[in-house]
């Protein structure tokens, strides 16, 4: 089922369309709360992956800082050897902070003892638009607040 995807002429194209497909699909969070979890749990896992390019293990371990309370500092992430997906307020966008001691190759040059850092770009909308409407299957419309429904799933996501 892999081969396609990585004979294709874009296999990260194939995979956005992957979570593009996730993403129409979610199911209503009022009526199944699990089922919708799971549904942007694996849209948030591949779009991060597809984005960060990070080891497994560093994107089970990054931790997740809600928009407006105090993100971890440096050294307490690099005493727990994990990451933090958080609220930059300077940048007005979500960032990954993850300390070099946390990466297998944390000696290497590339880190040079400094942290991976990346804010992360609004693709899909998602830190800038507050809400986004969508048709249930009764065909009324339902209010969807991203930012409401983004910590308990990213707990999910990563505990």
């Amino acid at each position: 089922a892999i081969l396609p995807i990585l004979e294709a002429e874009s296999p990260v194209g194939e995979y956005r369309k992957i979570t593009e497909e996730i993403a129409a699909r979610i199911p209503h969070a009022g009526r199944q709360p699990k089922a919708a979890a799971e549904c942007v749990r694996a849209f948030l896992m591949l779009r991060f992956g597809l984005h960060l390019g990070l080891r497994q293990k560093n994107l089970r371990q990054l931790r997740f800082c809600p928009r407006g309370v105090r993100p971890s500092t440096e050294r307490h992430l690099e005493t727990l050897k994990c990451g933090e997906l958080r609220w930059d307020e300077r940048s007005n966008g979500w960032e990954v902070l993850i300390p070099a001691a946390a990466f297998k190759n944390a000696s290497s040059s590339f880190f040079r003892k400094h942290p991976y850092r990346l804010l992360l770009p609004d693709l899909a909308r998602l830190a800038s638009r507050r809400s986004r409407k969508r048709s249930g299957r009764s065909g009324l419309e339902t209010r969807i607040t991203i930012e409401d429904g983004l910590p308990s799933l990213l707990d999910v996501l990563f505990a």
